[in-house]
C-alpha cells in the first residue's frame, strides 16, 4: 500500500485529502454498536486509489454483533493512522495521529444485487479467503451509510468535513 501523502508530513497540520486518503486506504478498525467492539476486515473498493470510501464487510449471522445491528442499525466506525506507522513513534492519542470516525447505519445488502456484487469484488479481491467461508455460516455482505463523520489530525479539535467532502477527497472545501 502506498501511504505517500503522510510519509513526510507529520507534526504540522495538513489539507483534509492529505489526511483522508491513506486513512481510508490503510484501515484496519473497529466497530462500535452500543457496547461492543469488534475487529474485522473490510474493504472500500477495488484497487488502492480507487476506493469509494464507504465500508463494505462480511460478516456472519452467527456472531451476535451483525444480529445487534438488524435491531438497530447505529454504528460507529473508527480507524487510526497509527496502524499504518506513520506516527512517528508518538503516542497514537497524540491528536497529530489521525483519527477517523464514521457514524451511520448499518444495511444488510441484497445478496443477488448490484452492491453485492460490488462488495465480493472489492472484499474478494482483497481478502480471497473469505470466498472458502464456509456457506452454511450465514455470512452477508454489509456496508455503512454514513451519516457523520469525525476526523482529528491536529490540535484545536475535529476538522468539519460533511459526507460530501468525505466522498469525494481530491475536492474537499472545508465546511463551516
Amino acid at each position: 500500500m502506498l501511504f505517500c501523502l503522510l510519509l513526510n508530513r507529520r507534526r504540522r497540520p495538513s489539507p483534509i485529502p492529505a489526511t483522508l486518503t491513506p486513512l481510508r486506504a490503510g484501515w484496519s478498525p473497529k466497530i462500535l454498536g452500543e457496547s461492543l467492539a469488534l475487529s474485522l476486515l473490510i474493504c472500500k473498493g477495488l484497487r488502492l486509489g480507487q476506493g469509494t470510501g464507504i465500508p463494505y464487510f462480511y460478516l456472519t449471522l452467527l456472531d451476535p454483533t451483525p444480529r445487534d445491528l438488524q435491531k438497530d442499525s447505529r454504528c460507529s466506525l473508527t480507524v487510526s493512522e497509527f496502524p499504518l506507522g506513520t506516527c512517528s513513534g508518538i503516542d497514537p492519542e497524540n491528536p497529530t495521529c489521525s483519527k477517523l470516525t464514521l457514524t451511520g447505519k448499518m444495511e444488510a445488502l441484497n445478496m443477488s444485487g448490484p452492491v453485492a456484487d460490488f462488495a465480493s469484488q472489492a472484499l474478494f479481491s482483497k481478502h480471497s479467503e473469505m470466498m472458502d467461508w464456509p456457506t452454511d455460516h450465514n455470512f452477508q455482505f454489509f456496508k455503512l451509510n454514513i451519516e457523520n463523520i469525525f476526523l482529528i489530525d491536529w490540535f484545536g479539535g475535529p476538522k468539519p468535513l460533511s459526507v460530501a467532502e468525505y466522498l469525494q477527497p481530491g475536492r474537499l472545501v472545508l465546511s463551516s
